[in-house]
């Protein structure tokens, strides 16, 4: 069944204040790699890049940043990761 407008409007407004988008350019083929690795894994691109991400904050001693709850901009306000009930509220 096709989204109505009001559903697209919603997503599309969700998107916008709930979630941060980031493009990265790599060069071809890499994609596909990437993909064909988080397949294996048995995890979406987006999980499978933000676990490498984890991981390496972790290896870095930084994996703190990455914490729910954490001041991950800087900015004096608490950001949470969007897992929580009350953040999809």
């Amino acid at each position: 069944m096709a989204q109505t407008d009001a559903q697209k409007r919603a997503t599309n407004k969700y998107n916008r204040e709930k979630l941060d988008n980031i493009s990265i350019r790599y060069p071809k083929g890499t994609k596909a790699k990437i993909q064909q690795l988080s397949i294996l894994a048995g995890k979406s691109m987006a999980r499978y890049i933000m676990d490498a991400i984890a991981a390496q904050a972790e290896r870095d001693g930084h994996a703190d940043i990455l914490a729910a709850g954490s001041d991950r901009d800087g900015d004096g306000e608490t950001e949470t990761d969007g897992s929580a009930e009350e953040d999809r509220e």
